[in-house]
């Protein structure tokens, strides 16, 4: 799961903070909902935001 994820994902650090950008891939549902879990509490953790893109 992880390494899809990392393959995906680009990291990016502007002068607003840290964000991270996910090309979002068909996953299942329940893998949807895992990312959508897994960035909120990184974000509310103070960690990087997350902007996910959709096809």
């Amino acid at each position: 799961m992880s390494d899809s994820v990392d393959q995906t994902s680009v990291d990016h650090d502007t002068t607003t903070g840290e964000w991270r950008l996910i090309r979002e891939e068909a996953w299942p549902g329940p893998m949807q909902m895992a990312l959508d879990e897994t960035a909120a509490e990184t974000a509310a953790a103070g960690g990087p935001r997350t902007v996910r893109v959709y096809q």
